[in-house]
């Protein structure tokens, strides 16, 4: 597979991830080849702007949680408000790739803040990342930190952008003994180290 949009080390980061999806089943479950879903996976890489942050392939038209178990990504069973998926062909639909960042609680004079405190703070370069945003580059997150999955739209008021001023929880990706797991937490949550999982604004 030959990305030539991006650095050496993006190039490296998406063609594992693009490996990963074909392994996993994804074109499969779409009704693709292989080959026509690593060439979505080319294409998607040729419209993208590299700049430092980390690069992820964002698939959104296959359910969540089949997601979840094709990439072998643990979910906890307290979790029972899951993003919504785009049917395959609707618009803006297709193979994407984000650029993540991971927000540190800790940054700034004035200390710790909140994950809700952070999320209305965001650069204006940044926006918050969907859930779906957060699987295939799950390793690569998860080597810097835990992080809470605040963005995008939800089954039910789960999500922020269902009409509600605050979550009653968020979703989190996190290090569970060793293995990537989907959780939650509250907007007040305890866990300083945990971090929110922003994309450029850019991104799909």
């Amino acid at each position: 597979m030959l990305f030539e949009s991006a650095d050496r080390n993006e190039i490296k980061i998406l063609e594992a991830q693009a490996n990963k999806l074909i392994d996993a089943g994804f074109p499969k479950a779409l009704r693709m080849s292989n080959s026509e879903y690593e060439d979505e996976a080319i294409k998607a890489t040729a419209l993208a702007t590299f700049s430092g942050s980390i690069p992820t392939l964002t698939e959104k038209r296959i359910d969540f949680i089949r997601q979840l178990a094709m990439l072998e990504i643990d979910l906890d069973p307290a979790v029972f408000k899951f993003p919504i998926c785009q049917p395959k062909g609707a618009p803006g639909s297709n193979l994407s790739v984000s650029h993540l960042e991971v927000i540190s609680r800790l940054n700034g004079p004035e200390g710790r803040k909140s994950i809700p405190e952070i999320a209305d703070s965001l650069k204006l370069t940044l926006r918050l990342a969907t859930p779906f945003e957060g699987l295939a580059a799950c390793g690569e997150i998860l080597k810097i930190s835990n992080v809470a999955l605040y963005g995008g739209d939800f089954t039910g008021s789960f999500g922020i952008q269902t009409g509600i001023s605050r979550p009653s929880r968020f979703m989190v990706l996190e290090n569970f003994f060793g293995k990537p797991r989907i959780s939650y937490d509250f907007p007040e949550c305890s866990d300083t180290f945990l971090g929110l999982l922003a994309t450029k604004k850019d991104s799909a």
